[in-house]
């Protein structure tokens, strides 16, 4: 939310608080993975991480038979293409 890439509505306002200093959080700054940084300057980045890291998460609840964190998570990527 912070660097622009998910909307501040529901269900991603719930996760994150929305206030935000860039002058003393820069994410450059804070971030020291090359794959993370390049995420938060690049939506285009950012949406294919995202929806890789949702669908490993979606797996693993499914392989532990967490049948509703995975619909949750499908619910957050039904959100997020929007």
């Amino acid at each position: 939310m912070r660097s622009g890439h998910i909307p501040v509505s529901s269900p991603f306002a719930t996760v994150a608080p929305v206030s935000y200093d860039k002058q003393t959080n820069d994410p450059g700054q804070l971030i020291s993975h090359k794959e993370l940084i390049s995420a938060v300057a690049h939506r285009g980045v950012f949406d294919k991480l995202y929806d890789i890291t949702t669908h490993r998460a979606i797996e693993c609840y499914t392989a532990g038979n967490r049948k509703r964190a995975a619909l949750k998570l499908h619910g957050y990527l039904a959100a997020f293409d929007l």
